[in-house]
Formats: structure tokens, C-alpha cells, sequence
């Protein structure tokens, strides 16, 4: 991030006027970083999320909020933005949670895309996620043991259909371009 009012100013370091320091209020290591409205850090003990205390004003070392989000921790792995949700990899690597604001709880929730399927994850960890989103959105799943797993994914209709992808060989690693 850019100096606070100075947005072509990206000095690095840890000087007082400068740094955003902040105690959250769990002690698990963060992961990741993930940006949508509020930023979001993923940590081994579950989600927090990081913005302005106030609505009106910057994210600041005097204005900032940090929110336990979630308690289903993160793998090291980059979650996705996808339709309006952030997809993650849960930390035992056998699920793919969706983090969405709820307007029941008045905070995001992590469900578990897998709750139909839930076997076809088990077999192997996910080492990496990546998203297709033309013409359907597609996220693939890269397992440890070279095998993908993949899941239609269109939140607006309610669709989330996994299948396996089988070839003569092992996937290492995968990109949509």
C-alpha cells in the first residue's frame, strides 16, 4: 500500500508514521493476503478481516479494524476472488470454503463447497486452486498426488458440481489465461 495521503509513495520499513501496526486477536500466523472491500488475511487459525474503523475515513495506523472472520484455518495456498466470494483452501487441504458476507450474521461465513461431495478431496491433499471463468466458472484444484479435481461453480444460480479430471500423466501446477 501506498503512504497515507502520498499515493505514489510505497516506502517500505516500520517507521512510526508509516507502518500500520496491530495486535489481532488471535496469535495464528497469517498465510495470506486476499483484497476485496476489506482485506483480508488468512491465517492458520482461521480469517480476519482488516479495514477502516470508520467507513468515512482511510485505513490508518489511528483508523483500523481487524475482525475474526472465520474460525476454519487457511492453507499456505493463494485463495481466488470468484463471484463475488473468496475461495480458500481449508488447511487439511480436503475442502475449498467459500468466504461471503451474510446479512443474517452481519459478517462472513466459510462454507464448505464440499459438503455434497464430500470424498473427492480425501484422497489427496490441494496443493493450488485456479479459476476458468469463461464461458463457465470453472475452479481447478491441484492435488499432491498429480490428479485435479475440479468444481462448476456459479454462486447466482446455486451450482456447485465437482468432477475428477483423469489423464496419462500428473498435473504439478495449472493457470487460466
Amino acid at each position: 500500500a501506498s503512504v497515507s495521503g502520498d499515493y505514489y509513495n510505497f516506502l517500505g520499513g516500520s517507521e512510526d508514521d508509516l507502518a500500520i501496526k496491530r495486535i489481532i486477536d488471535n496469535p495464528e500466523k497469517g498465510v495470506f493476503l486476499e483484497g476485496k472491500k476489506r482485506l483480508f488475511l488468512g491465517t492458520e487459525g482461521g480469517f480476519v478481516s482488516v479495514g477502516a474503523a470508520s467507513d468515512e475515513a482511510l485505513t490508518t495506523q489511528a483508523n483500523i479494524e481487524t475482525i475474526k472472520e472465520s474460525s476454519f484455518p487457511s492453507k499456505i495456498t493463494q485463495p481466488i476472488f470468484v463471484n463475488g466470494a473468496v475461495l480458500y483452501v481449508e488447511k487439511s487441504g480436503e475442502k475449498i470454503r467459500e468466504l461471503i458476507y451474510n446479512s443474517n450474521e452481519a459478517g462472513y461465513v466459510a462454507n464448505n463447497l464440499n459438503v455434497i461431495c464430500d470424498d473427492i478431496l480425501r484422497e489427496s491433499p490441494v496443493k493450488q486452486i485456479f479459476v476458468k471463468d469463461k464461458p463457465d466458472t470453472v475452479v481447478y484444484c491441484v492435488q499432491e498426488n498429480g490428479n485435479v479435481a475440479a468444481v462448476t461453480y456459479e454462486r447466482g444460480q446455486q451450482v456447485v458440481a465437482w468432477s475428477r479430471l483423469t489423464t496419462d500423466g500428473n498435473y504439478k501446477s495449472g493457470t487460466s489465461l
